[in-house]
């Protein structure tokens, strides 16, 4: 019996000696997990953890963000310096660390949940190999957004990028496929998107050796498409690129002036003789035709190439219309109120503070931001090139003087000088499109800058002729042809 006794004495102390709890104390099971695996530490009741308790977080090539644990699926930070009344599951986090000339890439999936962040280099392109195969889900597609309205594009990011994966549960939504094609007419991109909704662009057209222009609904590129339409079945969207010549320009391709000599300038001017829009209707056209390529829901303003909200707001107050031949100017030579003053291709969104600050003056030479110079205006090098050939236009279409008191240049050798030194750019025809299609007609010295050396011939615009065609890629013989 006294055996017994000391046996059954024996196991109950041992039973205390391995138990979480002794006499009068309770003890705490702290469960550390890390990319290395989990660590145990115990701790009594009311206490705090020891440092010696605390695994190690240092993770090569990664920042510790701290200790979280979940309590009914909400997850929270938690403080080492609490005293302990509860077990614990902690998991580390981490967040990649950046060294100069990286940036940071976070991708998100199901319920914004973080599957992975890492660092590129900057301005290097991303393409995301996770695998989006869940059980009982449909992968839609991958965005920049987390409304999933914005679909991303394996492109060249500069900053911080989050990326977000969208899910449905199979068979809860009606899923359509659309295809962005790409100029040899490879799939540039592929989005699902559900029944109804709407498809936003590529934030990036970006491709190596090509000009984006716009996309469309064939690969025609007759019909520009329409993105305030509802998808309503698997609908492919064609990109139309052209072939640059390494700094952004290229020649105009369209048929717009098929029926006409265009090295007669008289032809010309007939041609885009039609009746402009009106100043109301600009401000739709303006939204359109001036639009950020980087953000198609802003505008780029003259001048300073400002990206603001493209819709136009009450008043005007995010942006107003600038006439680039001063409105003053051309009521004095053609008399007020004539259609001059409103046609699209002279006006551009501009902030109210920079179309004040301008006035009706003309623009004469300058260097550095734009501003007034004496009593001229220097609009910088970025849109010099362009107001020369919207004033170009004004005074081809309506007979408006150039220089002089009532022109809109210090002299026309100036406006052929910057409009050699800024040819036209990918913006510039982007604009020269969308006026055309509200409008109905183009800005010939964009599709053919040489049209300014045959309307305005002399021996400054023959000694720059070689230089914009250089930029044209025009043979020898139209250089000779009209250099004449």
């Amino acid at each position: 019996m006294k055996k017994i006794v000391l046996s059954l004495f024996v196991v109950l102390i041992a039973l205390l000696l391995t138990s979480c709890t002794t006499i009068g104390v309770t003890t705490h099971k702290v469960t550390f997990t890390t990319p290395l695996g989990p660590t145990v530490a115990r701790v009594k009741h009311g206490d705090k953890l020891q440092p010696n308790q605390i695994p190690d977080t240092q993770l090569a090539g990664y920042l510790f963000n701290g200790w979280y644990f979940v309590v009914n699926e909400a997850e929270y930070v938690f403080d080492v310096n609490t005293p302990i009344r509860n077990d614990y599951n902690l998991n580390a986090k981490y967040s990649a660390q950046i060294e100069d000339g990286e940036i940071l890439i976070r991708v998100y999936g199901l319920n914004l949940s973080l599957l992975l962040e890492e660092t590129i280099p900057v301005n290097s392109s991303y393409l995301i190999t996770y695998n989006t195969t869940l059980a009982g889900y449909v992968f839609v597609g991958w965005f920049y957004d987390s409304n999933y309205t914005i679909p991303y594009t394996v492109s060249t990011l500069s900053t911080t990028t989050n990326i977000y994966g969208q899910w449905l549960v199979t068979g809860s939504q009606d899923l359509y496929t659309v295809n962005f094609y790409g100029p040899t007419g490879q799939v540039f991109s592929t989005s699902q998107v559900i029944s109804g909704n709407k498809i936003n662009a590529p934030t990036s057209t970006y491709v190596a050796g090509y000009v984006f222009m716009n996309w469309y609904t064939t690969s025609a590129f007759t019909t520009v498409f329409n993105f305030n339409l509802a998808i309503t079945s698997n609908t492919n969207i064609y990109g139309r690129w052209l072939v640059s010549d390494g700094e952004g320009h290229y020649p105009y391709t369209g048929t717009y002036y098929n029926s006409i000599d265009v090295t007669n300038i008289n032809a010309v001017k007939t041609l885009i003789t039609v009746n402009p829009s009106s100043y109301e209707q600009a401000k739709t056209t303006l939204a359109y035709s001036d639009r950020d390529p980087a953000n198609p829901s802003n505008v780029l303003t003259v001048y300073s190439r400002t990206s603001v909200q493209g819709p136009w707001s009450s008043g005007g107050t995010i942006w107003n219309r600038e006439h680039v031949f001063p409105n003053s100017k051309c009521g004095y030579q053609l008399g007020s109120g004539t259609p001059s003053e409103h046609d699209t291709h002279n006006l551009k969104p501009a902030l109210a503070s920079e179309n004040g600050s301008r006035g009706n003056k003309s623009y004469g030479p300058g260097s550095g931001a734009f501003g007034s110079v004496g009593s001229y205006f220097w609009p910088g090098d970025i849109d010099k090139g362009d107001v020369a050939r919207i004033i170009m236009y004004m005074s081809l279409r309506w007979g408006l003087v150039v220089d002089g008191p009532n022109g809109s240049f210090s002299s026309v050798a100036l406006m052929l000088q910057w409009h050699n030194e800024d040819p036209v750019d990918a913006f510039e025809m982007q604009r020269n499109d969308g006026i055309a299609q509200y409008q109905g007609n183009r800005n010939p010295f964009i599709d053919h800058p040489e049209l300014a050396f045959i309307k305005w011939s002399n021996p400054t615009s023959k000694a720059m002729t070689f230089n914009v065609f250089e930029n044209r890629g025009l043979s020898l013989y139209e250089k000779i042809h009209l250099n004449y």
